[in-house]
């Protein structure tokens, strides 16, 4: 079994097959107003530039 790094996500997968790794991301701060909202979203935009699915839960 071979790996190679996968150039866009920087996680190694099994050559000859598709990638299917999950990646969750959290952002969190008690206080308001420190741009977890924004920072969330410019995530989602550079993710889905790189063609990947992304679900975005603000709460």
């Amino acid at each position: 079994m071979k790996l190679k790094r996968s150039p866009r996500l920087g996680f190694f997968c099994v050559e000859g097959r598709k990638c299917n790794a999950k990646i969750i991301i959290i952002l969190a701060n008690q206080k308001g107003g420190v741009g977890k909202t924004t920072t969330a979203m410019s995530l989602k935009v550079g993710l889905v530039k790189e063609d990947q699915r992304v679900i975005l839960v603000n709460l």
